[in-house]
């Protein structure tokens, strides 16, 4: 099976659900929110593919904030002082974790519920995704 996580691809609808249009592409299934528009079996639909909270593969057509490409806002969500930020750029379902690692030492000065970061997403080598904090340079 190929790892599509974090890429845009295109995918076949083969099945339709109550919530979900279910999209193939080669061996891999995934999910499709039906509140991103209107579809019927056998359209070809194009999105970002990630993982959801529940670890279902699913593709968006929502425009994001953040890709592996660019950099883009988004807003803490929540704050695990054991973990890090949790960071929504807009992916449905799925706030993105910005790590301890590259937060500050002192958590008195972490983000925040309610700030805004500037982020683009990685992955790691357990195909996750996570927001990566832009630098100064990055803003040029």
């Amino acid at each position: 099976m190929e790892n599509y996580i974090a890429t845009t691809c295109a995918a076949l609808i083969v099945e339709e659900g109550d919530q979900f249009y279910f999209l193939q592409k080669g061996d891999t299934i995934f999910r499709l929110a039906k509140d991103e528009g209107e579809h019927a079996i056998g359209d070809v639909v194009t999105g970002f593919v990630y993982t959801d909270k529940e670890n279902h593969s699913r593709i968006t057509t929502v425009a994001l904030a953040a890709t592996q490409e660019t950099f883009g806002w988004g807003v803490v969500t929540d704050v695990r002082k054991d973990l890090g930020v949790f960071v929504d750029t807009g992916l449905p379902g799925k706030d993105v974790v910005v790590s301890l690692d590259d937060l500050p030492l002192e958590k008195e000065q972490w983000p925040k519920k309610g700030d805004q970061l500037y982020v683009k997403l990685v992955l790691d080598r357990k195909a996750r995704i996570w927001g990566h904090l832009a630098w100064h340079r990055d803003f040029r």
